[in-house]
Parts: C-alpha cells; sequence; structure tokens
C-alpha cells in the first residue's frame, strides 16, 4: 500500500514562505499610492514585522503540533507494547485472586501512567502557546509605539 502524504504536515509550506520577499511584492504593489503625510515605507515596515511575529508565533504553534503528535506516538507504542505484555502475562495467572490482584495493579499503573502522560502533553501544549503569545504580544506592543510614532 502507497504511503500517503500527512494532509497535517505544513513543513514544505513553512519552508518556502518568505515574508520578507511579500512585503517586498506588496510594497511595490503600494508605492504607488501616495497618501500625503503619510510614510509608506513604515507604514509597509511595520506591517512587515507584523507579518513576521505573525509568522514565528505560528511556527512555534506549529512545533508544537509537531512535538505532541510525536509524543503520542510514542505514547500510543509505548502502550501497546505495554498490553501486549499484560496479555502474556495474564494468560499465565494460575490462581484467579492472584490474577485478580495482579490486573487491578496494573489498572492503576496504566492510570497514573496515562494521567502523566496527559499532564506532559498539556506541558507541551502550555508551552508552545506561550512563545507563540510572547512573540505577538511582543509585536503588538513595538507596533503600538511605531504607530505612536508615526501618528506625530
Amino acid at each position: 500500500m502507497p504511503k500517503q502524504a500527512n494532509p497535517f504536515d505544513f513543513t514544505e509550506f513553512f519552508a518556502k514562505f518568505d515574508p520578507t520577499k511579500t512585503f517586498q511584492e506588496l510594497n511595490a504593489a503600494f508605492s504607488q499610492w501616495q497618501v500625503p503625510g503619510m510614510d509608506m515605507d513604515a507604514v509597509m515596515a511595520n506591517q512587515r514585522k507584523n507579518v513576521e511575529a505573525l509568522t514565528n508565533a505560528n511556527k512555534a504553534a506549529f512545533g508544537g503540533m509537531q512535538k505532541i503528535a510525536e509524543r503520542q506516538r510514542e505514547i500510543l507504542q509505548q502502550a501497546w507494547q505495554e498490553a501486549k505484555d499484560i496479555s502474556e502475562t495474564a494468560g499465565k495467572a494460575g490462581d484467579p485472586q492472584q490474577a485478580m490482584t495482579k490486573q487491578a495493579e496494573i489498572f492503576q499503573q496504566a492510570l497514573d501512567r496515562a494521567l502523566g502522560h496527559m499532564r506532559e502533553l498539556a506541558e507541551i501544549c502550555a508551552e508552545a502557546n506561550q512563545e507563540a503569545y510572547d512573540a505577538l504580544s511582543k509585536r503588538f506592543n513595538e507596533s503600538l509605539a511605531e504607530l505612536r510614532k508615526l501618528a506625530k
């Protein structure tokens, strides 16, 4: 069976995306429209920085998604192997009382591990979100300062 491309893999898109080139093209298009008292070069530079900040935030979010997906794959492989090992062990149990005690222990361990994995994935997500937020927040504050300067 041929391997299908992952529809959520934007690696190629991000590798080809160049916000600087995009804004050079926009700047060339908008340079023909001059607004009296407005420094269009400064406005375009401001917007270029905004798009770069947004791109960086998206890259951080995408990196977080990749980390989460990779970790989920690892967790699934580990769980699959553990389930296989448990089924082999359970078949060898002789005493029903021992088997039930062992199953309860295994269940408790699996529950503890699952909660730990959920915590870990939530931390990865929170870290990526914070990184993206920080990039956008910093640029937002810089952009406000630049707009104030342009307005004077």
